[in-house]
């Protein structure tokens, strides 16, 4: 197994805070205009948290544990995979933002992702954008492309859907700052569940 380090930091951008927010709304309308607005915010912040807490709850219900024992698919492509937990929520469509925990394998190299051990909120990324976050194949995508939220699939994605015929570096998660080395022709085997599927904030 072969790792090389390599690392970038982010810049951050931060939000403006609730003050600030309510301090130009009082500027801008005066104290009782100002404090109307705020509470229609509040109002709109409130209400989309209810509604996220019964999709959650609604997801959840209708979620379905299948077991080891669930049914192998093989899709044209040459992906196999397993449902152990079909989901009741929403299926990704192009341009929706998808959260997912994920862990990925391959022969000779072992487990060199997994994100439950890197972050308790998981990896997020448009539906359908280019290019897919670096370590990511087009095959993760088509697996994504028949699940549910609340799902869980364990998936085998081939070669030509995965990094192909040559040798690949990718920046691991679960080694931040390391970079894995991919043999040629590998199979990647993935664990994944959909947890989130919402409209990008614009």
């Amino acid at each position: 197994q072969s790792v090389r380090t390599r690392g970038r930091t982010p810049s951050v951008r931060k939000a403006d805070s609730t003050d600030a927010v309510s301090t130009f709304l009082t500027r801008r309308f005066g104290l009782a205009g100002g404090l109307a607005w705020v509470g229609v915010l509040a109002f709109g912040v409130i209400s989309e948290q209810v509604k996220t807490r019964l999709e959650v709850k609604r997801e959840f219900e209708t979620t379905v544990d299948v077991g080891a024992d669930a049914e192998v698919v093989k899709t044209e492509s040459g992906i196999a995979y397993q449902d152990v937990k079909l989901g009741g929520g929403q299926t990704p469509r192009r341009g929706d933002l998808v959260v997912v925990q994920y862990k990925a394998e391959v022969e000779g190299v072992g487990t060199y992702e997994d994100t439950r051990k890197n972050t308790k909120a998981g990896a997020a990324f448009v539906f359908g954008s280019r290019p897919l976050p670096p370590g990511l194949p087009l095959g993760f995508e088509e697996v994504l492309s028949t699940m549910k939220v609340g799902g869980k699939r364990i998936a085998e994605v081939p070669p030509s859907l995965g990094f192909g015929d040559e040798v690949t570096f990718i920046p691991s998660k679960l080694r931040k700052g390391d970079t894995v080395e991919i043999p040629p022709n590998s199979t990647i085997k993935y664990e994944v569940e959909l947890t989130r599927v919402s409209i990008p904030p614009s």
